[in-house]
């Protein structure tokens, strides 16, 4: 079992995992352009911002979306938007996205992105 402590409330959970690791690695920015206030314009931080982006989908049923950036959320969200039916476009800076990785994965996961119509 491992203990987590709310945040809000200090409420104590007892999950039933050996182990729970929760990590976010990114770091979202809003870029200070006329709009990014817009209902459907979103930034993913914590939980509650994906919740709010499967609620406006599941509400709005958008046609396309575009993901700025390319890190391990944005391609999770990605993937997670395909299977949704949504056509997704991913930008990002530099020559192959998730800079993180080792460099011959770059075009590796560039394939699999345009494979799944990313």
């Amino acid at each position: 079992m491992v203990r987590v402590l709310s945040s809000e409330g200090g409420k104590e959970f007892f999950l039933p995992y050996d182990r729970l690791i929760l990590a976010t690695g990114a770091r979202s920015k809003k870029l200070g352009i006329p709009g990014e206030e817009a209902q459907n314009i979103f930034t993913l931080k914590e939980m509650a911002n994906g919740l709010r982006l499967r609620n406006f989908i599941d509400r709005n049923r958008p046609a396309k979306a575009v993901i700025i950036g390319a890190g391990y959320i944005s391609l999770e969200v990605a993937e997670a938007l395909r299977e949704r039916g949504v056509e997704t476009t991913l930008l990002y800076r530099g020559k192959f996205p998730y800079r993180g990785l080792e460099p011959e994965l770059g075009p590796i996961i560039v394939k699999e992105l345009e494979d799944h119509g990313v």
